[in-house]
């Protein structure tokens, strides 16, 4: 699994749009304590290894899901739109991985209170992607 969590952190960091506004903040399972937003955070939800009559088809089929965190709704909002500029629609090799389909499924907006984020707490635009991709 961390092969492909390798090739979506090299897509996303490899962005101009993404590296301007998170530099290299874009970690996996969750943020750093301490470090400055925005930032990215993903996380691999399930994985599906396909199998056919003959065996492991190498070609693996998974949910990603990335929360974009800002301390603004505004600001986690033009995040998860850099972010899915980046990754919707991706195909090709990144990391050792050849990704075969990468397509945005959904958005879910959430607001953290200040336990995470400034007094005022963050917002987070949590971004589901369906990913097929073979090692």
């Amino acid at each position: 699994m961390a092969g492909i969590e390798a090739s979506i952190r090299t897509i996303l960091t490899s962005d101009s749009d993404v590296s301007a506004l998170v530099s290299t903040r874009i970690f996996p399972y969750m943020r750093q304590q301490g470090t400055a937003f925005p930032a990215v955070v993903y996380e691999l939800d399930d994985t599906e290894p396909q199998q056919g009559l003959g065996g492991f088809q190498s070609l693996t089929r998974c949910q990603l899901s990335i929360e974009n965190i800002a301390e603004t709704y505004s600001g986690a909002k033009d995040l998860a739109s850099k972010v899915r500029s980046a990754l919707n629609g991706y195909s090709g090799t990144s990391a050792g991985i050849a990704i075969k389909s990468l397509v945005h499924d959904n958005d879910i907006g959430i607001v953290e209170d200040s336990r995470i984020g400034n007094s005022r707490g963050v917002s987070i635009i949590e971004s589901s992607y369906i990913v097929w991709y073979s090692e």
